[in-house]
């Protein structure tokens, strides 16, 4: 019997099984098939594509909020342009204000001072 497998390979851990007048690649699991286990399944593919397209957009994101940190502390120590100090500002007079408001809001406050009576004296 002459082994047709012996010039032949397989991809992606196929098996080649020798027949009468020929060979046969098995391909051992559903995610490959063609005649040497050539071709990848669509659905692996396409998962492949999408965890690269998501890979991409997470690292774009953290590139561009960087980017972002690095123009604003750029702008405010070199060229001391603070773009955010009016909305600080504003912020800070709004909980000053709150707090202004909690406090009148709140009863006065008793301080209470105990008088002990019939204390023996202190005798030295």
């Amino acid at each position: 019997m002459v082994d047709y497998c012996q010039n032949i390979t397989c991809l992606n851990n196929g098996i080649c099984q020798s027949l009468f007048l020929g060979y046969k690649c098995e391909c051992i699991s559903g995610i490959y098939s063609g005649p040497h286990c050539e071709y990848t399944a669509t659905n692996i593919i396409v998962r492949q594509y999408m965890s690269r397209s998501f890979a991409y957009i997470a690292i774009l994101a953290m590139c561009s909020g960087v980017s972002f940190i690095i123009v604003l502390d750029i702008l405010h120590y070199v060229f001391h342009i603070d773009v955010a100090k009016q909305e600080r500002e504003k912020i800070q007079k709004e909980r000053i204000l709150q707090n202004r408001k909690a406090i009148r809001s709140k009863e006065p406050r008793i301080a209470l001072r105990f008088i002990y009576v019939n204390k023996p004296p202190l005798t030295e």
